[in-house]
């Protein structure tokens, strides 16, 4: 593996044809270029991305680490889920007053949050494009759904939309979101995460890069890397109030649980969540008809 000691010569100049997928505007400058896609910037709104987009499909998660470890050892994560989730719920009546008790699972793989909703007394439903992955919930008698969330159809509407560590894998989040926001009740509240393009890992893969890596960019299943200026940007124009940013990092048992444990889970990865330099950031949101409600 070859690892360039010297920051990488970026070119910062404006491409006319390149519309950045979260705002739509043509603001964008090319950071670098791999020999598969080229990493860009948008000034408007702060995204970081790979061109040209790699579509995720289903087959995109075939041998995708994270879901398989999640699977092997389901009872598990769903206890971690469960911890998770609960947590969350304490969160969300803090902020907003509401309790919830409905949840629907963006991205929800092999359901194991869909698990722990239910074993926690929530009523669950979740939607993913993994095939393999969706089939494996729906066995487990879980009313997950394999279906795209823009083809997905409900007369519900849920207290609590989860989009855990799914969204930089999104090809369009400006319509992805939009969507989102038409599942939303005057109750609704979102938490969505994402790679986080400001972590200290992410500041040191760009300064240092790895190719074909540039940040949290590496296509075709990390496309997308945000963060707090690009997700408020993104959740404000589609209607919505952020109500409390976190970040976190991998091994975090509230936002990011897994089975390995490490000494930098515990000593170093708290540092860098304190000063918002962990891997990944995300927020709780709710529509700003309701935020002005409580006003």
């Amino acid at each position: 593996m070859v690892v360039r000691l010297a920051k990488p010569n970026l070119c910062h100049v404006n491409f006319e044809n390149i519309l950045c997928p979260a705002c739509a505007k043509a603001k964008s400058t090319k950071e670098i270029s791999f020999r598969n896609y080229s990493a860009y910037l948008c000034t408007e709104c702060g995204l970081s991305y790979g061109v040209p987009e790699i579509p995720v499909t289903g087959s995109s998660f075939n041998n995708y680490s994270w879901t398989k470890e999640w699977t092997k050892d389901f009872p598990t994560h769903v206890e971690r889920a469960k911890f998770s989730l609960a947590q969350k719920l304490k969160i969300i009546k803090t902020l907003t007053g509401y309790s919830v008790t409905s949840i629907l699972d963006i991205g929800c793989g092999n359901g194991a949050f869909l698990e722990a909703a239910q074993e926690i007394g929530l009523y669950a439903e979740g939607t993913d494009i993994d095939l393999e992955h969706a089939r494996f919930a729906i066995a487990k008698g879980l009313k997950a759904t394999y279906c795209d969330i823009l083809d997905y159809q409900t007369d519900r509407a849920f207290d609590l939309i989860h989009i855990k560590e799914s969204f930089h894998l999104v090809t369009n989040p400006k319509e992805f979101i939009n969507r989102v926001t038409e599942l939303m009740g005057p109750r609704t509240v979102l938490y969505l995460d994402s790679t986080h393009a400001d972590g200290l890992a992410a500041r040191y893969r760009k300064r240092f890069v790895t190719p074909p890596r540039y940040g949290q960019l590496y296509p075709p299943l990390h496309n997308r890397s945000f963060k707090r200026q690009s997700l408020t940007y993104i959740l404000e124009h589609a209607g919505l109030s952020i109500i409390q940013f976190v970040c976190f990092n991998r091994g975090d048992q509230l936002y990011c649980p897994t089975n390995s444990l490490s000494a930098r889970q515990y000593l170093v990865n708290p540092l860098l969540n304190m000063f918002f330099l962990g891997g990944f950031v995300g927020c709780y949101a709710t529509l700003k008809k309701t935020n002005e409600g409580r006003a």
